[in-house]
């Protein structure tokens, strides 16, 4: 955000990188600890209801499996019977008595029986490796910035004003969180439960957002990036550029309110088939035309036919990932930033609710 005080960056990236060989050790010993009790397990599961298909994933909805209670993001593969085979996935979310798990493909309305394959170690292996890549340099961090997180450099602390919109919706605690959140590098802001924190987070989000910033919005479960980003959603809804994707979620949509009232415009394969749907009907009406015209046009009209062809085909050759690329407000899990998927880009603004 601000400059700060003058700092010693070698000696800061020096820290920084002893503190992150200590974490990458201290995941390095939990792998082997868990590995070596067991952390591959086979789950039964039946009774799976579909409850979403795309062209690439579809999700899937189960009874309570045994055992116990399964990471958000965790890799799984799902062993069909039948001599099926077995398709990789990974859980969407595991609570109240619900285990819903999103898989490469589409498998059918109902799953009656599977086996739900997990590596409890994985996710912890993966992030002892991601240190690793920063470590050999292979990976672009902002090292200042996870300096100050983690103590190691001072830390500018500021206000700047508060948007009148946001003095109307807030009281004067969460206004100052904002204004801090708005002028300082590092921000923490604590409240007991119902003190209206992602309440504060979402009018801190949108604010940055106006102001022309990019935000990465994160949390540790699908659940709480669906409540924080449905309340970005009511802030922003009526933002230009909102319905063609300025605001996305990456990955799973868990929360019903969400997707019954923004899925299409937050969800970033929903709006990708919503924004090609006008684009693919243009393109068959050119198509036929061309096809029309025959030899018995001019090469004038058919030149000029093609042209508009390739423009179309330019304009519908945006997948996924450069639809986030270009998002102004990205939500996901914590996991999913080092796991893969998002686009390698770098946002003005990080912001992670339910951080303890």
């Amino acid at each position: 955000m601000t400059g700060g005080a003058s700092v010693d960056d070698d000696l800061v990236h020096a820290e920084v990188r002893a503190a992150l060989v200590q974490m990458q050790a201290a995941l390095e010993v939990e792998v082997v600890e868990l590995r070596s009790a067991g952390a591959q397990q086979g789950r039964e599961c039946h009774g799976g209801v579909r409850l979403t298909s795309g062209a690439k994933r579809a999700t899937y909805a189960f009874g309570d499996v045994p055992g116990a209670r399964l990471t958000d993001d965790l890799p799984v593969k799902l062993v069909l019977p039948y001599d099926a085979g077995e398709v990789e996935g990974d859980v969407v979310s595991h609570r109240d008595g619900e285990l819903v798990v999103g898989i490469a493909r589409d498998v059918g309305a109902v799953i009656d029986h599977a086996v739900l394959v997990t590596d409890a170690s994985f996710l912890l292996e993966r992030l002892a490796a991601r240190l690793g890549e920063v470590l050999e340099d292979e990976v672009e961090v902002d090292l200042l910035s996870m300096a100050r997180a983690l103590g190691l450099a001072p830390v500018h602390a500021g206000t700047a004003p508060v948007p009148d919109d946001v003095a109307a919706a807030l009281n004067e605690e969460q206004c100052a969180a904002v204004a801090l959140g708005l002028g300082s590098d590092l921000t923490y802001v604590w409240g007991p439960p119902g003190t209206g924190k992602t309440t504060t987070v979402a009018h801190l989000v949108a604010a940055h957002y106006r102001a022309g910033r990019s935000v990465l919005l994160v949390s540790n479960t699908n659940t709480a990036v669906d409540t924080a980003v449905l309340r970005v959603a009511e802030l922003l809804a009526e933002e230009p550029g909102f319905a063609a994707g300025s605001v996305l979620r990456h990955r799973a949509v868990v929360l019903d309110e969400l997707r019954e009232r923004y899925g299409d415009h937050l969800a970033a394969d929903e709006v990708l088939v919503r924004l090609r749907a006008p684009l693919l009907t243009e393109r068959g009406r050119l198509a036929a035309e061309l096809s029309d015209l025959g030899e018995d046009g001019s090469a004038a009209d058919r030149r000029a036919l093609r042209e508009r062809l390739e423009q179309l085909d330019r304009k519908l050759d945006v997948d996924e990932p450069a639809l986030l690329d270009r998002a102004g407000v990205v939500a996901a899990t914590v996991y999913q930033t080092w796991l893969g998927g998002l686009p390698d880009r770098a946002y003005d603004v990080v912001v992670v609710d339910e951080a303890s």
